[in-house]
């Protein structure tokens, strides 16, 4: 039976239970002397390659996930501040360096974009790169597809604004024209005023009286003009001269008519202002798209 045994014709021989602990030991020893060195050579590796931890095996953190979650689901916006970003790690128990280094990952997948070097965006995350993306294809515009488009809703506002300035116009233009008849009448009679005077001054030196009489007085006459012009550049802020004399009578009264017709001359201005603008954007509709443009991303 034993020579059966060791031949293999019978089963194994059962071993005995001091022997089973000894090997169960000895494997023990062997496992506890192994893996340390290989955990320890792994992490010596992986520092010594600089390989970083991926980014799903960041998001499994209950905390991560639902702050990536979180910023994907700002519904309207393009960008966020990075203090509104750190508020958010603080509301899942997130400490801020933990959340910046959330943050480089996030910057490194593509899923928001983060440039720390660069001062003027380093307190700025982009939450949509697509959208982002989008607005830049529309700035180049390669097919030229949004400056048409851009063109022609320029041109139909245009037209709008001059059909409202062109109706302004009129009623200012005809305001106008009353305004300087008024002023040229009042032109007349100075002159009027002036030949009466010079013909007064001229009757009573030779044949009612004499010089010596006049003198004084023509004296007089030259120092009220003297003080005349000096009241209308108090008054005005401008040199007496004739056609600005006419311009200030003829303000003066456009001003009345336009009280009295109730003509919104502020309206007038913004129009005007409105036209000369819209025709400037139409001259470079590239430049003018680009700006826009900005300002919608903003």
């Amino acid at each position: 039976m034993r020579c059966a045994r060791l031949c293999g014709f019978v089963g194994p021989m059962r071993p005995s239970t001091s022997s089973t602990s000894a090997l169960l030991r000895g494997v023990a020893a062997a496992n506890r002397s192994t893996l340390p060195s290989t955990f320890r050579l792994a992490r010596s590796a992986s520092s010594l390659t600089g390989v970083k931890e991926p980014l799903e095996d960041v998001l499994r953190k209950a905390q991560y996930r639902q702050i990536t979650e979180a910023l994907e689901r700002e519904d309207g916006r393009v960008r966020l501040s990075l203090a509104e970003y750190l508020e958010l790690c603080k509301k899942y128990n997130v400490e801020e360096a933990e959340g910046r280094e959330l943050l480089k990952a996030l910057h490194n997948s593509g899923r928001v974009l983060h440039y720390e070097s660069t001062p003027a965006l380093a307190n700025t995350l982009i939450v949509k790169p697509d959208a982002l993306a989008a607005s830049f294809v529309k700035l180049l515009d390669v097919q030229g597809e949004y400056t048409k488009n851009y063109v022609h809703a320029k041109e139909q506002e245009l037209g709008e604004l001059r059909q409202q300035l062109q109706a302004l116009e009129t009623t200012r233009k005809e305001l106008e024209t009353k305004a300087y008849k008024r002023a040229d009448t009042w032109i007349r009679l100075g002159f009027t005023y002036i030949v009466v005077q010079a013909g007064l001054v001229a009757r009573l030196t030779w044949w009612e009286l004499s010089w010596d009489i006049m003198e004084p007085v023509t004296y007089m006459l030259t120092f009220a003009t003297c003080i005349g012009g000096m009241a209308y550049f108090t008054h005005t802020k401008t040199e007496y001269t004739y056609e600005g004399l006419r311009r200030h009578l003829a303000e003066g009264r456009l001003r009345k008519l336009y009280r009295k017709y109730n003509f919104d001359i502020d309206r007038y201005e913004e129009l005007k202002r409105a036209v000369e603008r819209t025709e400037q954007e139409l001259k470079t509709p590239e430049v003018s798209l680009l700006k826009f443009q900005t300002i919608a991303l903003q």
